[in-house]
This record gives C-alpha cells, sequence and structure tokens, in this order.
C-alpha cells in the first residue's frame, strides 16, 4: 500500500511554494497517513519537526471542533527515542486556518510504544537518510491529497 500511496501523492504534488517545505512519506495505515516536512531537519541530537496526521474520516477535538489534519510540532530526542509536543493545529481540509491551536509545556517527554506511529516517526526523523521526496511543498495540499488516497486507494 505505501508505494501506491507514494504514487498518489507524487502525482497530485504541486510545484513551487514561498516556504520551500518538502512533505515526505513516514507511515501509512488503513485509517490515517503521517507525513512530515523534511526541509528543515537538522542533525541534532534533538530536532524539532513539523508534522501531519490526515485522517480518512473527520475527527473531533476536545473542545468540540471537526477536523481532517493535524499539524503538529514536535521536539524529537533521537539519543533517547522520545519525543515532545509543543503545538498542535487542527484543520479542515480546504481552509487553511485553523480551527483550533493548543501550545503545550515543551519540557513534557513521552516515550512511544514499539510498533506505534510514534515509534515510526522518530525512527523516520533520526534516521538522517532523507526521505524520497513527494515534491509537495504544502501541508494543505498533502491533507488534501492524503484525505483522497485514504478514501480511495486506487484512486
Amino acid at each position: 500500500m505505501k508505494k501506491l500511496v507514494l504514487a498518489a501523492l507524487a502525482w497530485a504534488a504541486v510545484a513551487g511554494s514561498a516556504h520551500a517545505q518538502d512533505w515526505v512519506l513516514a507511515a501509512v495505515t488503513d485509517d490515517i497517513i503521517l507525513g512530515f516536512d523534511q526541509s528543515r531537519m537538522s542533525t541534532a541530537s534533538v530536532r524539532p519537526v513539523w508534522t501531519i496526521l490526515v485522517h480518512r474520516r473527520p475527527q473531533v477535538e476536545a473542545g468540540g471542533q471537526a477536523y481532517d489534519y493535524t499539524l503538529t510540532r514536535y521536539r524529537v530526542d533521537c539519543a533517547d527515542e522520545r519525543m515532545s509536543i509543543t503545538t498542535i493545529n487542527y484543520y479542515v481540509i480546504g481552509d487553511t486556518s485553523p480551527v483550533e491551536t493548543v501550545n503545550f509545556d515543551d519540557d513534557q517527554w513521552d516515550h512511544p510504544p514499539p510498533e506505534s506511529i510514534g515509534r515510526s516517526m522518530i525512527f523516520e526523523v533520526c534516521d538522517g537518510s532523507p526521505e524520497e521526496t513527494l515534491g509537495i511543498t504544502s501541508p494543505h495540499d498533502f491533507g488534501r491529497v492524503g484525505r483522497q488516497v485514504l478514501i480511495d486507494p486506487a484512486g
């Protein structure tokens, strides 16, 4: 399924961006697609990274707002295999303004369990080799295309 998702995301890639982001695929299940912006990746032990989590179906955040995907800013500690969330932005596909933004105390660290999406993200961010680029320069395009792939993988 990962190859099909890569093909669909690459097919729908858009050219040019004022921010020169490079959104790449990190993990895929039947219900979610996880990606991250590798354009600003560092080689430090603790790496800040923006991630996107696209859901197959609309979700509802704690405040009651419906959303389709989240953009989350993490700090990933590669040496200790842990992560800290600093900001979560909730979005509806087709709208570039978040329906909700939540900021966190970045001193709270978690160790994701083995075989989890969080563990996959740590591996992808910390392995040091660039991921295959999809040419997607906007998280909103990644969200839109990711949702379409989840709804109709044969698309």
